[in-house]
């Protein structure tokens, strides 16, 4: 039987993964507002964004616990930025006001996935 995190277990080929507890789901439309929070209901540990253009994942960005106050990664490129998302009490903070503005960008869609344990 293969081994999944989902199913009780927590291990694939050796990786440990996090009991998850809390799962949210959603969507926003970027206001290109120099910050705003995203509310997902707690405070996540691990967030993924897709920005979707025309019905196609065009870039993401990618948020967990490791990772400094404002950083996140770019999923596409693997470049780290850092000021961008920021963890708080009840989902996330967005800071669309300093050198990488594309987690707020006026009129594009962003699904979005929190996680925590």
């Amino acid at each position: 039987m293969a081994e999944c995190p989902w199913n009780g277990c927590n291990r694939i080929r050796g990786i440990k993964f996090p009991k998850i507890s809390k799962i949210g789901i959603g969507f926003y439309t970027g206001d290109a507002a120099a910050n705003r929070k995203i509310f997902v209901g707690f405070r996540p540990e691990y967030f993924i964004s897709r920005r979707v253009i025309l019905g196609s994942a065009m870039g993401g960005f990618d948020k967990t616990l490791n990772m400094t106050v404002w950083e996140s990664m770019n999923s596409t490129s693997g470049v780290r930025n850092a000021n961008s998302i920021k963890f708080i009490d009840d989902g996330i903070e967005i800071n669309n006001n300093g050198l990488f503005f594309e987690v707020n960008r006026q009129d594009y869609g962003y699904d979005w996935i929190a996680f925590t344990s």
